[in-house]
């Protein structure tokens, strides 16, 4: 067993010493003992010691992606990209990620996308999405993604392309999100995702 590359241990603020594995997306508290140790492994990469572990942690740190055999970060990668890659070719599914706005009320100082720039979606690239989905063969089986910029000052072009796909024939979302820094989360948009069953709210 070897400890995962895809993994990190810092203190917290309030002094818990934590383990945070990327791969699993999932944090665990650990005892000063067996966090020195996997600190001490990571940052050394000398063997991990699992002598020090009992039952119960060792099943944790293997379930959580803290530690597994030589070749599960590899095994890792390769069914990442498998499913990249069935995904991206599955033509029963469409999976769409639309920029109503590339405009944003923030200007944050961590983010990537300098000199943006106000432009939003015109209704005639609203016109030619729609009849990209209407020719798809994944088109009863979408899940959109809104993204930006802040796509919540288009609401108004988010609102038009989900009334559209809403009278389409044989057109059916399943799924859809919206990555947004939540200031204009108001009650007219809070109405229209309801309307359409919006899903997960992710916050920049």
């Amino acid at each position: 067993m070897v400890l995962s590359r895809y993994c990190y241990f810092f203190t917290s603020s309030t002094g818990v010493n934590l383990g945070y594995s990327s791969r699993t997306n999932s944090f665990i508290e650990l005892t000063p003992h067996v966090f020195n140790h996997l600190k001490d492994v990571s940052q050394s990469k000398t063997p991990l010691n699992l002598a020090i572990l009992d039952e119960e942690s060792s099943n944790i740190l293997t379930s959580q992606g803290f530690i597994g055999s030589v070749t599960s970060d590899e095994d890792f990668i390769h069914e990442s990209q498998f499913i990249t890659q069935a995904v991206q070719h599955n033509k029963s599914k469409l999976n769409l990620v639309l920029v109503p706005s590339l405009n944003c009320n923030f200007a944050c100082p961590y983010c990537f996308e300098t000199d943006k720039r106000a432009r939003y979606m015109t209704p005639s690239v609203v016109e030619k999405l729609i009849s990209f989905i209407r020719d798809n063969e994944g088109k009863s089986n979408i899940d959109l993604k809104w993204d930006g910029g802040e796509p919540l000052m288009s609401l108004s072009v988010i609102n038009s392309i989900l009334d559209r796909l809403n009278i389409e024939k044989d057109v059916k979302i399943q799924k859809h999100s919206i990555i947004t820094n939540g200031y204009l989360f108001n009650e007219e948009a809070i109405s229209l995702f309801k309307k359409y069953y919006c899903c997960p709210i992710k916050l920049k």
